[in-house]
């Protein structure tokens, strides 16, 4: 709490959560499922993306594990072979599901800045000219992209 709402805060006995709110408020997220809803098939293939992810990430020291107690161990270059192609099927398993999650999620997400964007703007429309000779449009130009962001 270094700025001045933090210091007065402060004087006065607040928490900074009495000040600023709190992170999570529950309202806000049930507002913004409208606008998350369309994109839940972007999520379901980040989420099983992640699954395969966390599994191939996994995977890596069972194979490495497999590859010294069953083959190198035992002097077997056949065997060995086929877990070095595991071993290198698995790293691309692993590249293209996390590449799926990140192309997934940055849809999701820039669809929906871009429905809560497309919101905004026309709930602005809808306002009148006094509303805007009363509002500066520095200040209303912040709002409109803090609050998006």
């Amino acid at each position: 709490m270094n700025n001045i709402a933090g210091s007065a805060a402060k004087s006065a006995g607040m928490t900074e959560e009495e000040v600023f709110g709190s992170a999570y408020d529950h309202r806000v997220v049930t507002r913004l499922i409208p606008y998350v809803a369309p994109y839940k098939m972007f999520m379901a293939v980040a989420l099983g993306a992640m699954l395969v992810f966390a599994a191939t990430n996994v995977a890596v020291p069972w194979i490495i594990k497999l590859a010294i107690d069953g083959y190198i161990q035992h002097n077997d270059k056949a065997g060995l072979t086929l877990i070095i192609a595991a071993f290198f099927g698995n790293a691309v398993i692993n590249w293209l599901s996390n590449f799926a999650m990140e192309i997934s999620i940055a849809k999701a997400g820039q669809g929906v800045l871009f429905g809560l964007r497309g919101a905004m703007f026309r709930h602005l429309q809808r306002l009148s000219l006094n509303f805007f000779n009363k509002i500066e449009v520095g200040r209303l130009m912040s709002r409109v992209q803090g609050d998006v962001g």
